[in-house]
Protein backbone atom coordinates (compact mmCIF):
# COMPACT_ATOMS: atom_id res chain seq x y z
CA UNK A 1 0.00 0.00 0.00
CA UNK A 2 1.66 3.28 -0.84
CA UNK A 3 1.46 6.29 1.50
CA UNK A 4 -1.14 8.91 0.96
CA UNK A 5 -1.41 12.51 2.39
CA UNK A 6 -4.44 11.85 4.64
CA UNK A 7 -1.89 8.97 6.54
CA UNK A 8 1.23 11.48 6.65
CA UNK A 9 -1.08 14.52 7.98
CA UNK A 10 -2.45 11.75 10.78
CA UNK A 11 0.77 10.34 11.59
CA UNK A 12 2.34 13.54 11.68
CA UNK A 13 -0.32 14.86 13.77
CA UNK A 14 0.24 12.03 15.94
CA UNK A 15 3.68 12.53 16.53
CA UNK A 16 3.23 16.19 17.06
CA UNK A 17 0.86 16.48 19.50
CA UNK A 18 -2.38 18.23 17.66
CA UNK A 19 -4.92 16.75 15.91
CA UNK A 20 -5.87 16.62 12.21
CA UNK A 21 -8.22 19.22 11.99
CA UNK A 22 -5.57 21.65 13.57
CA UNK A 23 -3.33 20.43 10.78
CA UNK A 24 -5.38 21.15 8.20
CA UNK A 25 -6.81 24.65 9.56
CA UNK A 26 -5.36 27.91 9.49
CA UNK A 27 -4.08 28.08 12.66
CA UNK A 28 -0.86 29.88 13.11
CA UNK A 29 -0.18 29.28 16.67
CA UNK A 30 3.63 27.65 16.93
CA UNK A 31 3.14 24.11 18.01
CA UNK A 32 -0.08 23.80 14.80
CA UNK A 33 2.09 25.34 12.36
CA UNK A 34 5.34 23.91 12.95
CA UNK A 35 3.43 20.54 12.76
CA UNK A 36 1.86 21.39 9.07
CA UNK A 37 5.13 22.85 7.75
CA UNK A 38 6.57 19.28 8.79
CA UNK A 39 4.06 17.05 7.13
CA UNK A 40 4.40 19.27 4.02
CA UNK A 41 8.23 18.97 4.01
CA UNK A 42 7.63 15.16 4.73
CA UNK A 43 4.98 14.88 1.36
CA UNK A 44 7.73 17.14 -0.62
CA UNK A 45 10.92 15.69 0.34
CA UNK A 46 10.64 12.51 1.58
CA UNK A 47 7.63 10.98 -0.65
CA UNK A 48 7.02 11.60 -4.38
CA UNK A 49 3.96 14.58 -3.85
CA UNK A 50 4.23 17.23 -6.04
CA UNK A 51 3.34 20.83 -4.67
CA UNK A 52 -0.01 21.24 -6.36
CA UNK A 53 -1.16 17.82 -4.52
CA UNK A 54 0.39 18.62 -1.22
CA UNK A 55 -1.35 22.57 -1.47
CA UNK A 56 -4.53 20.40 -2.37
CA UNK A 57 -4.56 18.31 0.39
CA UNK A 58 -3.57 21.29 2.94
CA UNK A 59 -6.30 23.79 1.55
CA UNK A 60 -3.14 26.24 1.02
CA UNK A 61 -1.91 27.61 -2.00
CA UNK A 62 1.59 25.77 -3.93
CA UNK A 63 3.93 29.11 -2.57
CA UNK A 64 3.28 28.01 0.85
CA UNK A 65 4.03 24.75 0.37
CA UNK A 66 7.35 25.53 -0.96
CA UNK A 67 7.76 28.20 1.91
CA UNK A 68 6.98 25.50 4.47
CA UNK A 69 9.72 23.48 2.71
CA UNK A 70 12.11 25.54 2.80
CA UNK A 71 11.56 26.64 6.49
CA UNK A 72 11.68 23.24 7.92
CA UNK A 73 14.69 22.39 5.97
CA UNK A 74 16.87 25.42 7.15
CA UNK A 75 15.14 24.18 10.40
CA UNK A 76 16.16 20.65 10.38
CA UNK A 77 20.29 21.76 10.41
CA UNK A 78 20.01 23.65 13.49
CA UNK A 79 16.49 21.88 15.59
CA UNK A 80 17.80 18.64 17.39
CA UNK A 81 14.39 18.35 18.47
CA UNK A 82 12.89 18.82 14.79
CA UNK A 83 15.15 16.48 13.38
CA UNK A 84 14.22 13.91 16.03
CA UNK A 85 10.54 14.42 15.32
CA UNK A 86 11.32 14.04 11.26
CA UNK A 87 12.91 11.29 12.47
CA UNK A 88 10.40 9.20 13.91
CA UNK A 89 7.93 10.12 11.94
CA UNK A 90 9.89 9.06 8.55
CA UNK A 91 9.86 5.54 10.47
CA UNK A 92 6.18 5.46 11.16
CA UNK A 93 5.42 6.46 7.90
CA UNK A 94 7.98 3.69 6.58
CA UNK A 95 6.30 0.77 8.98
CA UNK A 96 2.89 2.00 7.85
CA UNK A 97 3.30 1.50 4.47
CA UNK A 98 5.43 -1.68 4.52
CA UNK A 99 2.51 -3.43 6.59
CA UNK A 100 0.50 -4.06 3.51
CA UNK A 101 0.88 -6.92 1.03
CA UNK A 102 4.32 -7.57 0.43
CA UNK A 103 4.34 -9.28 -3.42
CA UNK A 104 3.59 -5.47 -4.57
CA UNK A 105 6.32 -3.38 -5.14
CA UNK A 106 6.08 -0.83 -3.26
CA UNK A 107 7.80 2.89 -3.42
CA UNK A 108 8.94 3.62 -0.02
CA UNK A 109 10.52 7.11 -0.19
CA UNK A 110 11.50 9.72 -2.45
CA UNK A 111 15.04 11.10 -0.71
CA UNK A 112 17.01 13.98 -1.80
CA UNK A 113 21.06 13.27 -0.68
CA UNK A 114 24.06 14.64 -1.53
CA UNK A 115 24.39 12.62 -4.57
CA UNK A 116 21.08 13.55 -6.26
CA UNK A 117 17.69 12.20 -6.14
CA UNK A 118 17.45 8.41 -4.52
CA UNK A 119 14.59 6.14 -5.03
CA UNK A 120 14.32 3.76 -2.73
CA UNK A 121 11.60 0.38 -3.46
CA UNK A 122 11.00 -2.69 -0.91
CA UNK A 123 10.16 -6.21 -2.83
CA UNK A 124 10.11 -9.11 -1.24
CA UNK A 125 8.25 -11.04 1.59
CA UNK A 126 6.93 -10.11 4.95
CA UNK A 127 9.96 -11.81 6.51
CA UNK A 128 12.41 -10.30 4.54
CA UNK A 129 12.89 -6.61 3.18
CA UNK A 130 14.83 -6.32 0.03
CA UNK A 131 15.63 -2.69 -0.91
CA UNK A 132 16.93 -1.26 -4.50
CA UNK A 133 18.70 2.60 -3.87
CA UNK A 134 19.09 4.19 -7.02
CA UNK A 135 21.45 7.10 -7.50
CA UNK A 136 23.10 8.96 -9.78
CA UNK A 137 26.11 7.64 -8.32
CA UNK A 138 24.90 4.00 -9.27
CA UNK A 139 22.98 1.39 -8.02
CA UNK A 140 23.25 -0.13 -4.37
CA UNK A 141 21.29 -3.29 -3.27
CA UNK A 142 20.59 -3.93 0.47
CA UNK A 143 19.42 -7.12 1.70
CA UNK A 144 17.64 -7.05 5.48
CA UNK A 145 15.98 -9.28 7.22
CA UNK A 146 13.18 -8.58 8.99
CA UNK A 147 11.53 -10.74 12.32
CA UNK A 148 7.98 -9.88 12.53
CA UNK A 149 7.63 -13.09 14.77
CA UNK A 150 7.69 -10.84 17.88
CA UNK A 151 11.30 -10.65 19.13
CA UNK A 152 11.81 -14.73 18.31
Amino acid sequence: MAIVLEQLISETAKACGVTVEQILSSDRSGRVKSARQLAMFVAHKNFTFCLPEIAAAFGKTHATVIQAVRIVGRRLKIDKCLRDQHKHLQEVLVSVMTSGPSERILELAHFHGDGGPLNVRILGNPNEINLTMRSRGGVMNIAVTANKGGGK
